[in-house]
Parts: structure tokens; sequence; C-alpha cells
């Protein structure tokens, strides 16, 4: 991305501007050293610029300002993909083919950018798609039966409050929820996997996807501002008929679980430029963001000190032998 290159060029002065300093100083004393040294600063360099594209590029996020919006026509076909369910309470993440959700025909994996690989998320194609500004009624996508084992794998996830994490157009999924006070409208990142209630655990089989827009640039063109989502829990053959309850999973007992989903377009009233601060301005996955970022900063001193330590050892070599 733009940022990446930028922050590679910059690191790549940065490093001439050292190699010139300790180049020019120690050349006339031992030119073998200065060749070894200028080694170790290379090596140690690249491992500081992965560190800081991740900390750039990784926080969860996939999409990187000033780059080019891409337009839509009506009726395109758009594909909804995951990267990872996750949750605030442990670092223990999951794929989206690791669960018993709907899985496509063909599955496809996509490389977004060198911080999704950094961080170790794979982005995948689901079973949902959407047609540029077309709706689309609640459909069934599929049913899944799932036997104890994989029963008590979601009753996990769900006690855990994991985060399911879908991206249309790069942009995540939000669930809408209000502030304490109910006067301010703020955003989730993802959907939880389900829903813990007077000590039962419910699985939320149903998704409501609104999807806004803004006009392009041409007439007939598309662009995507927003991505929300509506997680429903609905019991019954056909989650979509609505027939019975919510579904509830009772431990080490077999379910049957009818997925299904909708989708509306809605015209946004921000611009393409400002989708992201929807998100920005209702930060609820900050744990994960600032563990995140604490993690590469403290790699980062130790290489830092590690380079300081041999540099040290090494002058001091070099004045004993002169």
């Amino acid at each position: 991305g733009i940022n990446a290159e930028y922050g590679k060029q910059w690191y790549q002065r940065r490093v001439r501007g050292v190699l010139n300093y300790y180049t020019n100083y120690y050349y006339k004393s031992n030119l073998r050293d200065v060749v070894e040294y200028k080694k170790q600063i290379s090596l140690v360099s690249k491992m500081l610029f992965l560190l800081l594209s991740a900390v750039l590029l990784t926080v969860h996020s996939f999409y990187v300002p000033l780059i080019a919006p891409v337009e839509y026509t009506r009726g395109q076909t758009i594909e909804i993909k995951s990267s990872e369910v996750e949750s605030v309470h442990t670092e223990l993440p999951f794929s989206y083919r690791n669960l018993n959700y709907c899985l496509p025909k063909k599955e496809v994996n996509y490389a977004e950018n060198l911080g999704e690989v950094l961080h170790g998320s794979r982005i995948v194609n689901t079973a949902y798609q959407v047609g540029v500004m077309t709706p689309t009624p609640c459909s069934d996508v599929c049913t899944v039966n799932l036997d104890a084992k994989q029963v008590n794998t979601f009753i996990d996830l769900i006690e855990k409050e994991y985060d399911v994490h879908l991206i249309l157009d790069n942009l995540p999924v939000a669930r809408k929820y209000s502030s304490p006070d109910g006067k301010v409208s703020l955003f989730h990142r993802g959907h939880k996997v389900g829903q813990v209630y007077k000590n039962s655990v419910y699985l939320y089989n149903n998704f409501n996807f609104k999807i806004k827009y803004h006009v392009g640039s041409e007439v007939g063109k598309y662009r995507v501002t927003g991505f929300e989502v509506a997680s429903n829990s609905h019991s019954g053959s056909e989650s979509c008929l609505q027939d019975g309850g919510p579904l509830m999973l009772i431990k080490d007992t077999p379910a049957t679980v009818s997925f299904s989903y909708s989708v509306v377009w809605e015209e946004g009233t921000i611009a393409w430029a400002s989708r992201w601060d929807t998100y920005l301005t209702s930060a609820t996955n900050s744990q994960i963001h600032w563990f995140s970022i604490i993690n590469s900063l403290i790699i980062v001193l130790f290489l830092s000190g590690l380079l300081g330590h041999d540099h040290g050892a090494g002058s001091k070599a070099r004045h004993r032998r002169v």
C-alpha cells in the first residue's frame, strides 16, 4: 500500500544515513568491522521495517487511505469475505473455515496486504454474495448438522464473546448499538457468534445486512460507504420462516442449524473518503489494537538493545587492538 511504500522509503533513507556515518567514522580503523556492521544494520533494519508495517497495517485494518475507490455497476456481484473469528477476552483467533458455518462451493484465499500476512489473518470467501443495488429477501444458505463436539465449540465461542469479522469492499462489517444514555449510535466491528441470556446460550443464524452506498463519479456507478449487520437467532427447519423461538444450544447435545441472510441497500449520507470515520469514533475493539502495538514495540526495543550491545562490544574490541 501507499503507507507501506512511504515507510519503506523513509526507512531506507535513515538506514543509508546511519551506514554512511559509521563508514566515514570507522573506515580508517578497520574496514572489515565496518562491512560486518553494515550487514548487521541492514538485517536489523529489515526486521524493524516489518514490525513497523505490522503496526501501521495489521491492526485489523483492511483499507489504506488514499487508495482509489472501487466503483460497481448495478447487478454486479460482490463477495462477502471473512478474516477471522476473535475475542477481546483471549488472544486465540479462529479461521472462519474452522467453524461450522456455511462454506462456498469453491473456496478462495485472498492476499489483501502485507499487514494481514504479518498479523496471521487469512482472508477467505464465504457463502454470502450480494448484487449491487439488488435487494435480497431472506434466503436460506444451508443447513448444518452439528454433533456434540461442534455444539460445545460454538458454546465456548459464545461464552467468550467471539466476533465474526466479515468484509465487503475492504470494509469490515459493523453491528450498531446505542450508547448507555441512548443518545448516540455506536458501532462494534464484527458480529457476535451468539448470546448468553439467563444462563442459556443462543446461536445467531440469521444475518440481515445493510449496505450503504454513494453515487460514483459516473452515472450508474456506485461506491460502498457502509456495511452493517443485525444478527438474529431462529430455530426451526428454515430460519427465514421464524416458525420457532430462538435457537438454543445445549452442551453435549447435537443440533441442526439453518443459516440464512438478507441484504438491503440504502443511500448513505457520508462520502466514500469518510466511510472509516464510523469505526474510528466507535473504537470498541481497542484492547486487541493496543496489545498488538505494545507487543511490536517491545520487540523493537529488544532488537535495538541487542544491536547496541553488539556495537559496544565491537568498539571495546577495536580499542583493545589499538
